[in-house]
């Protein structure tokens, strides 16, 4: 949400967080949902079959057109913290942010 004198933003983490992904090394695709705990994520749609592992890594997908493709987002790390058992280390620290990129989509 972007305004005249302010902007609002939404780290990926965020409950209220739903970014289409790509995840592993065959780059399925799912929606990576965020959690009040910030560390614990959900994915959906992820194929049936597909199993989460460590150091699995996460890309934005262009699902719907929201994101562009190739987005690095972070990596799995099984830890078996909270209800799935891994986490996500995320490529950026929220507290140490200097620059942060608005991306604007084509209508």
């Amino acid at each position: 949400e972007v305004k005249l004198k302010s902007s609002r933003v939404i780290l990926v983490e965020d409950l209220n967080s739903r970014i289409p992904v790509m995840i592993g090394k065959k780059l399925h695709q799912g929606i990576m949902i965020g959690s009040a705990d910030k560390r614990n994520v959900i994915f959906e749609f992820l194929p049936k079959n597909y199993e989460i592992q460590n150091q699995d890594k996460i890309y934005t997908s262009e699902i719907e057109g929201i994101l562009p493709k190739g987005i690095y987002i972070g990596k799995i790390k099984i830890d078996n913290f909270g209800t799935y058992g891994f986490s996500v280390e995320f490529e950026y620290n929220k507290f140490n942010l200097d620059y942060l990129s608005i991306i604007i989509p084509n209508k």
